[in-house]
């Protein structure tokens, strides 16, 4: 008899946010996916690294800044997709977060 492997896809969500970080994981655990939060947006290259997630949720209100600086962190590091929620409407913000 040969037993199925099946393989669940992880995603670390980064969010400093109390009340939206727990909801997504949530609902994504709900996919039946592997799920990990990280409320401490300085520690995602480290929880990264443990982790090893195949996809990474950035939930995170940093400022643009501090937000460009961490997916330039993560891309230095690693090629994981990202998927960016934010709140801002800046198209020149967006295309930085893109190029990064």
């Amino acid at each position: 008899m040969t037993e199925k492997l099946e393989l669940v896809p992880k995603v670390l969500i980064v969010s400093n946010q109390q009340t939206t970080g727990p909801l997504w994981v949530f609902s994504l655990q709900q996919q039946k996916l592997n799920v990990a939060l990280e409320a401490v947006p300085a520690n995602t290259l480290v929880r990264c690294e443990a982790e090893s997630p195949d996809l990474i949720v950035l939930d995170i209100n940093l400022g643009e800044p501090q937000t460009l600086e961490l997916i330039k962190s993560l891309r230095a590091e690693m090629v994981t997709p990202i998927m960016l929620l934010t709140p801002s409407r800046s198209e020149e913000y967006m295309i930085e977060t893109y190029k990064a």
